[in-house]
């Protein structure tokens, strides 16, 4: 259940699944604080927060999304009746 005022939640992929690729950002005190600020907020940790702005702004750009998550493909079954992509 969400409390009132609280950010939307975000359909992150699933913590078990692997990581490939690994990228490291060097930040100055004034960014990783404002980093540290910001994932707190929506309750992540810096690594999803990356995730879920990029995310946001691929959708945003009307880039090509990533196919759709097990959980997407089912909930939408659910309300549709259908099967999601994939």
């Amino acid at each position: 259940m969400t409390r009132p005022g609280a950010p939307p939640t975000v359909e992150l992929p699933s913590a078990i699944s692997m990581r490939e690729h690994q990228m490291n950002v060097r930040l100055d005190p004034t960014e990783s604080a404002r980093f540290e600020r910001v994932a707190q907020h929506y309750g992540l940790n810096p690594a999803q927060l990356v995730r879920m702005l990029v995310k946001r702004e691929e959708e945003k750009l009307g880039l090509a999304p990533a196919p759709p998550t097990r959980r997407r493909a089912r909930s939408t079954a659910a309300t549709t009746g259908r099967r999601g992509r994939g």
